[in-house]
C-alpha cells in the first residue's frame, strides 16, 4: 500500500510529497534548511543542517517513525569539505546507537542557494522498548509477578539498567542484563518456587 505523507513543519513546493510510505517503508523528499513557515532558507550550514533535521522529523513523525528508525541517508552538498564536520556532528546527535548507511554526493548547485540536501530511507513499523518505570516494577514484583523482561539474560535498554529494582532478587548488571541470583537454575524455576502458578507480565 502506497500513501503519501505531509507535515505542516515540512511544506512541499511543487508538485510532490514530503514524504511517501510504501508498506515497511518511508521514503523521504529531499530536505533543506527552509523556515516552514517563512520559507526563508537559515544562514550558514550548521543552521540550515538543524533546519533540515526538524523536517525530516516531522515528517517521520507524520508516517508513525522516528529518526532513529532510518536505515539510509543521502546527502547532496555543494562543498563536501566545507559541510563534512557539520554533518558528522550533527549525524553524531541524533544517530547514536545505530546509524543509518549514508551516502554524500557533492553537487554543483541545490534550490535556493542550499549547502545542503538530504533525504531518508526509513524502516517503518519498528516496535521501541519502553523500560519501566520503577513503580510498575515494584508493583509486578509485589503480586508475585515475573519482572520484565521475561527470560534470563534478555538485553534491556540501559535506561532500565539504571532502575533500581524493588525486589532484592534481581539486580541491574552493568553490560545492560537483569541479572538472575545465585543458586537459580532457570528464571522459570525461581519464579515458580515464590509465587505459584507463575505470573508473566509484558
Amino acid at each position: 500500500m502506497r500513501r503519501a505523507v505531509s507535515s505542516d513543519q515540512a511544506p512541499v513546493q511543487g508538485a510532490y510529497a514530503a514524504g511517501v510510505a510504501s508498506d515497511s517503508h518511508l521514503f523521504t523528499a529531499g530536505q533543506i534548511g527552509r523556515d516552514p513557515a517563512s520559507g526563508e532558507l537559515a544562514a550558514g550550514t550548521e543552521a540550515q543542517l538543524e533546519r533540515i533535521f526538524e523536517r525530516l522529523s516531522a515528517i517521520c513523525e507524520a508516517a508513525g517513525a522516528t529518526l532513529g528508525d532510518t536505515i539510509r541517508a543521502t546527502v547532496y552538498s555543494t562543498d563536501l569539505g566545507r559541510d563534512r564536520e557539520y554533518l558528522e556532528a550533527k549525524f553524531s546527535t541524533h544517530f547514536t546507537d545505530d546509524p543509518p548507511a549514508r551516502t554524500s554526493v557533492g553537487v554543483a548547485e541545490l534550490p535556493g542557494g542550499a549547502h545542503l540536501e538530504i533525504d531518508l530511507v526509513v524502516a517503518l513499523g519498528l516496535k521501541h522498548d519502553r523500560a519501566p518505570a520503577s513503580s510498575e516494577i515494584q508493583s509486578n514484583v509485589g503480586r508475585g509477578a515475573m519482572p520484565w523482561p521475561l527470560l534470563a539474560g534478555t538485553s534491556v535498554p540501559r535506561m532500565a539498567a539504571r532502575v533500581r529494582l524493588a525486589s532484592g532478587d534481581l539486580r541491574p548488571h552493568p553490560a545492560g542484563h537483569l541479572k538472575w541470583p545465585r543458586g537459580a537454575a532457570s528464571s522459570t524455576q525461581h519464579y515458580q518456587s515464590r509465587s505459584s502458578p507463575t505470573q508473566l507480565v509484558p
